[in-house]
């Protein structure tokens, strides 16, 4: 529901701030995106699993810090999908079905001009791991949590005056403690492509 209304939140200020610009009025300051997206999970040792893909999102909220550097916060996640190859319907601990994980970064990122042009970033904040099977058993809200680092690079195309366009590359990388009674952590890898649409 958060990230529902996050993403809400940067669609509306998006559009407001893009006609605003448009008009003549002064720059924003301000930096915001919603990207969307395919992503690929490994994991090793622990529930989640050693290999799955599902769908990407990202959401930013930001400002400009420098003149190439923006810097904000990240809500986004990965929630897997279920196939033939990675679902066992005999045995739902095993099964990837209502995993995911969320992030929650501090991101920064440079831009080198308003143009059309390549970029790059990294976060590093906390990460949050649902698996429903494991909830279900343990009544717990949330399967586990842990850190998470992330690098990021892409290439703009410029759309508008403030409005871009940008297809970026992500890599992930994060270790998950379980919460209680479920003992243990384990590392997870993540890489994912997705289109966003930026302001700034």
């Amino acid at each position: 529901m958060a990230c529902r209304a996050l993403t809400l939140t940067v669609l509306g200020w998006l559009s407001h701030t893009a006609s605003a610009s448009e008009a003549g009025d002064s720059p924003a300051r301000f930096w915001g995106g919603l990207g969307l997206g395919y992503g690929y999970l490994s994991a090793s040792p622990g529930p989640a699993p050693s290999g799955a893909g599902g769908v990407w999102l990202e959401v930013q909220l930001g400002m400009h810090v420098a003149p190439h550097w923006l810097a904000g916060f990240e809500l986004g996640g990965l929630g897997l999908q279920i196939s033939e190859r990675n679902y066992d319907p005999q045995n739902g601990y095993s099964s990837i079905y209502g995993q995911g994980t969320t992030h929650e970064l501090l991101v920064v990122q440079y831009q080198p001009g308003s143009e059309a042009g390549w970029f790059t970033g990294a976060g590093v904040g906390g990460l949050l791991y649902d698996n429903r099977a494991l909830e279900r058993v343990t009544l717990n809200e949330r399967s586990g949590n842990g850190i998470a680092g992330l690098v990021r690079a892409g290439y703009g195309w410029r759309m508008s005056r403030r409005l871009h366009l940008e297809l970026d590359v992500n890599y992930e990388r994060g270790n998950v403690r379980l919460n209680a009674p479920l003992p243990g952590r384990f590392d997870v890898g993540m890489v994912a492509l997705d289109f966003r649409v930026a302001y700034h």
